[in-house]
C-alpha cells in the first residue's frame, strides 16, 4: 500500500492496493484528514511519529503497526513506513496489512456511515448506514435542518456552530455529539467533514463521514 500525504495532515494521492484493503474510494481518503481513517487509540501515537520525521535528519521512521478503518466498520492492522519530504512538503506512507494470525484482535467493528450535502440546494445524501446509525427509513428525505433536528438539544447549537465555521474556514469539521432517536434512545457519533472542490471551482458539497462510537463513551473511553 502506498500514500502521499501533505503537511496539512491529508491525502493527497493512494495506490489502487491502499483503496482494496480499506475499502474506501480514492475520493473518500483524500477529502478528510488522514488521521480520520486511524483507530482512536493509534491516532495520538501515529501522528505524533509521522509530524516526528518532519524534523529527523533522515525523514524516515519505520516498522509502525497501527489500526486503520475499513469502509465496512473493521479495523485492520498494518505495518508502515513514513518518510517525509519537506522541500515538497509531503510524506510518504508506505505499508502492508497484517494477517490475522500475525496480530491481535484489533476490536469490535463501529457502524461507519458517509454523507455528502449539496449545499446550495440544501441536500443531505446518507449511506444506508447512516441511516440505520439514526434509525431512520431508507431513502427518507434529509436536509439540514432534519439533521440538526436528530441532534440532543444540549449539543445542536454547538454542533451547528462548528459545521459554520468549517463554512466560512474551509477547515474540517470534527466533533462527538449525541443524536436522539425516535424512540428516545441516545447514540454518540463522531463526525468529520470538510468542503471538497467541485469541478466547477467554489466548493458547494461537504463530505463527511460519521462513527458511532457509544460503546466506547459507555467504557468511559474518548
Amino acid at each position: 500500500m502506498l500514500a502521499v500525504g501533505n503537511y496539512d495532515g491529508y491525502f493527497t494521492m493512494v495506490n489502487p492496493a491502499f483503496c482494496d484493503a480499506l475499502g474506501w474510494s480514492a475520493g473518500e481518503l483524500t477529502s478528510l484528514p488522514s488521521w480520520a481513517f486511524l483507530h482512536p487509540d493509534d491516532q495520538h501515537r501515529a501522528v505524533e511519529i509521522i509530524e516526528q520525521t518532519r524534523f529527523d535528519d533522515a525523514g524516515v521512521s519505520t516498522g509502525h503497526v497501527v489500526r486503520m478503518l475499513c469502509r465496512n466498520g473493521s479495523y485492520r492492522w498494518g505495518r508502515w513506513n513514513f518518510r517525509s519530504f519537506p522541500d515538497a512538503e509531503l510524506r510518504y506512507w508506505s505499508g502492508t496489512t497484517l494477517s490475522d494470525a500475525d496480530s491481535p484482535d484489533p476490536g469490535p467493528p463501529v457502524l461507519v456511515g458517509t454523507w455528502e450535502w449539496d449545499i446550495s440546494d440544501n441536500v443531505l445524501t446518507w449511506s444506508d448506514e447512516l441511516y440505520r446509525m439514526f434509525d431512520l427509513p431508507d431513502q427518507l428525505p434529509i436536509d439540514y435542518q432534519d439533521f440538526l433536528g436528530h441532534i440532543h438539544p444540549e449539543e445542536r447549537h454547538i454542533v451547528d456552530a462548528g459545521i459554520q465555521r468549517s463554512l466560512q474556514s474551509g477547515e474540517e469539521f470534527s466533533d462527538d455529539f449525541r443524536i436522539v432517536h425516535e424512540n428516545g434512545r441516545i447514540r454518540w457519533i463522531r463526525a468529520i467533514a470538510r468542503l471538497v472542490d467541485e469541478a466547477g471551482g467554489d466548493a458547494q458539497l461537504m463530505f463527511g463521514i460519521a462513527v458511532d462510537i457509544t460503546e466506547r463513551r459507555e467504557r468511559g473511553l474518548p
